[in-house]
């Protein structure tokens, strides 16, 4: 009898301590575990930007307009004086690129390149080379290139030639014009969906009016502008919706002879 009770009394306390071991007290200092945090991760905005490449810029391709009537059409006149961008004094010593408006620009070197010329000065014939040079503006049709008859000019004035940018610069082209009282000169070029394109006029000799119009592939007249006399400037401005020809039409609509430069990107 006296070995079974110690049987039962070792039983007893192995029963007891199995289950404080698998039901043990938890610590009061234990910390308690954090439930698993749920993903709200917010999505970056996007950046979008714009390229030639991207599908907004993309020029729009014949057919996919019913019509080829430009989206824009603006027409632009502006006198020398009011170009103070273009100025002599303000161009000297310029040396970087010129990112103002470029038609403008080659205008306003043109006006200024035909004063300096006739002035035979050598401030003035070296300040529109550097503009020219830079501006990357070509001879068109039957026309001197200004750029190098005035590097002749200052070379015979003072002996020597200077020294240009050898960086390519890539410009509009511009035509001089002779137009005898009540002429019009036709010309035609072509233009790109989707690109804003533009043909301006700087009259350099007569105080009369020049009439600047450019017609549609259907004939229809998208714009029409007239100067404002000698040194004047003036544009036409329009984005096609098909890639298709434009003729642009010169008039002397005075009574004397006008000499004008077309200039056409």
């Amino acid at each position: 009898m006296r070995n079974l009770k110690w049987i039962c009394l070792l039983g007893c306390a192995g029963l007891m301590a199995a289950s404080c071991a698998r039901f043990g007290s938890t610590d009061s200092t234990s910390p308690t575990p954090e439930p698993e945090a749920t993903s709200q991760a917010k999505t970056p905005p996007l950046q979008t930007q714009l390229s030639g490449d991207s599908e907004e810029n993309a020029p729009l391709e014949e057919g996919d307009a019913s019509s080829d009537s430009p989206t824009e059409t603006s027409p632009k006149t502006a006198s020398k004086k009011e170009s103070s961008s273009g100025s002599l004094a303000e161009s000297m010593g310029f040396s970087g690129p010129i990112k103002t408006d470029q038609h403008k620009e080659v205008a306003t070197a043109l006006i200024d390149g035909v004063a300096a010329l006739n002035d035979n000065n050598e401030q003035m014939l070296l300040s529109v080379i550097t503009r020219l040079s830079l501006l990357g503006a070509e001879p068109g049709e039957d026309t001197p290139n200004m750029l190098e008859t005035l590097l002749q000019a200052y070379e015979r004035k003072t002996g020597k030639r200077p020294q240009l940018s050898e960086e390519p610069a890539y410009g509009p082209i511009y035509r001089r014009l002779v137009l005898a009282p009540g002429a019009a000169v036709p010309t035609s070029s072509r233009y790109f969906a989707g690109m804003i394109s533009e043909v301006s006029i700087a009259q350099i000799q007569g105080d009369g009016a020049v009439l600047l119009k450019v017609y549609d592939r259907r004939n229809k007249k998208i714009c029409e502008t007239a100067s404002k006399g000698q040194s004047s400037f003036m544009i036409c401005e329009w984005t096609p919706k098909l890639s298709a020809d434009y003729r642009t039409v010169v008039e002397n609509s005075s009574n004397q002879t006008i000499t004008v430069y077309l200039i056409r990107t």
